[in-house]
């Protein structure tokens, strides 16, 4: 598990490139601990992806737009950040 940082701290490094390229997080709140994966690759057209499942992925130019995007049932990244759980990709 990664080190939790705020919301706005987790953004900032998005913004400042400094987040590394993947990282793969659930919600402390879902029993099945679902996965979601987070790619960020500055030489996409729409940098920041986020893949909920085999065939479901969501992109984003920015990270703020990623943040607020409401793809967790009605809910966005921004509204359950407190439930979020960082895991590092070996």
């Amino acid at each position: 598990m990664l080190k939790k940082t705020s919301y706005s701290d987790f953004i900032d490094q998005i913004n400042g490139k400094k987040i590394i390229a993947e990282t793969c997080f659930y919600f402390s709140d879902d029993p099945w601990r679902k996965t979601y994966l987070l790619l960020c690759h500055r030489m996409m057209i729409q940098p920041i992806l986020i893949r909920t499942g085999l065939r479901k992925e969501y992109r984003f130019n920015t990270a703020e737009e990623m943040g607020e995007a409401k793809i967790f049932n009605g809910k966005s990244l921004k509204e359950k950040w407190d439930k979020v759980v960082l895991v590092p990709i070996p």
